[in-house]
């Protein structure tokens, strides 16, 4: 759908859209600018591609991975690169170079009042009528994403991606995702020997992180599977949730470092970024660095961690300054720089975590 005007938008984590070229890009985190979309170039046309939508094949040039992110920077011009808050190059896309926006609820109720057109349709109105009819959510509060946001997918091979938007409604979610599996017998959580690949993935990217602190991690993933088909529902802020107003602060990178850091509030650690407040240290050559925030721009750590939970962070140390002059330490988790090393080993579960899986 053509964007109305670029100040009644406001661009989400996961929203999908196209420029004049026919690239498909994806909307990276919810610290986002007015006048720009921190995004990734996902999709490039390409007539060899596995993908294709409006006659048009594409191929795949992301693959979720801090690395892969940065391909964009040899075919996009220059300027459309910033680093204005995030102290790094960034894919700053202007919104006034949008030629088509794949807005999730729309997409999802196409394809619930016209009804599917192929499996994948199928599950997706299928759970999109359990969440709402088991939990209440509105319709309009979900959104599919993904391939199928674009008419892009080919069910034997595409994955089926969700949304859930807004803070409160992601939260319900998460805590139900219980009450859904119970109701709904052709609903699954992924757990165990299920999530053997993602551990070898993982363990292959950094290869520094053991395979028992990696099953570790995954011992507290959950992910939703109708029938053995994998479903991935992000949680998405709204731009007014958003606890970070983009330029408001700046953030300089120093070096890697080892910290240890108890969680002290979670709120917003489901959402991309994860943001965890945490009090620890981080050791340099030099002196102990106290660290107040975690943030999280790697899937694989995304929404893990609780209140009281006791971690070993291997990270990029910023120094976070703000506009109002006010400055802080904080660890990122997915940068360039840190890729393969960047890590998170949970060294000591919270009590409450303890008490309910005994």
């Amino acid at each position: 759908m053509p964007i109305p005007s670029i100040s009644s938008h406001h661009f989400r984590d996961r929203d999908v859209f196209q420029d004049e070229m026919s690239r498909i890009y994806v909307t990276l985190g919810h610290i986002q600018p007015p006048d720009g979309i921190i995004s990734v170039l996902k999709y490039l046309p390409d007539v060899t591609g596995q993908w294709e939508s409006g006659n048009i094949r594409y191929r795949r040039i992301f693959s979720n991975d801090v690395v892969s992110s940065h391909t964009g920077m040899e075919i996009l011009p220059n300027e459309y690169y910033d680093d204005t808050h995030f102290g790094t190059d960034i894919l700053k896309f202007p919104v006034s170079k949008v030629v088509h926006y794949f807005k999730p609820e729309e997409r999802l109720k196409q394809i619930i009042n016209e009804g599917p057109n192929d499996e994948l349709e199928r599950i997706v109105s299928k759970l999109a009528c359990s969440f709402h009819d088991i939990l209440d959510i509105p319709f309009d509060q979900l959104g599919v994403t993904g391939s199928i946001a674009w008419n892009a997918h080919n069910p034997s091979f595409s994955d089926i991606n969700m949304n859930i938007h807004g803070f409160d409604w992601s939260w319900y979610l998460e805590e139900n995702y219980p009450r859904l599996v119970q109701e709904d017998s052709s609903l699954q959580l992924t757990e165990g020997a299920l999530w053997a690949n993602s551990v070898s993935r993982l363990r292959e990217r950094i290869v520094c992180l053991g395979s028992d602190e990696i099953l570790v991690l995954f011992k507290r993933r959950r992910q939703l599977q109708f029938h053995q088909q994998p479903i991935t529902i992000m949680p998405v802020l709204n731009p007014s949730e958003s606890p970070i107003e983009y330029g408001t602060e700046k953030y300089n990178s120093t070096f890697l470092v080892k910290a240890e850091v108890e969680i002290t509030s979670s709120r917003y650690g489901i959402f991309f970024p994860a943001l965890y407040e945490v009090v620890g240290t981080a050791e340099s050559t030099r002196s102990s660095i106290s660290v107040t925030r975690l943030m999280i721009y790697d899937g694989a750590f995304r929404g893990l961690f609780q209140d009281g939970d006791i971690l070993q962070v291997h990270g990029t140390l910023q120094k976070v300054q703000r506009l109002d002059g006010s400055s802080f330490f904080q660890i990122m988790i997915g940068t360039l720089a840190g890729a393969g090393k960047e890590h998170i080993i949970i060294t000591k579960p919270s009590q409450s975590y303890q008490e309910a899986t005994r």
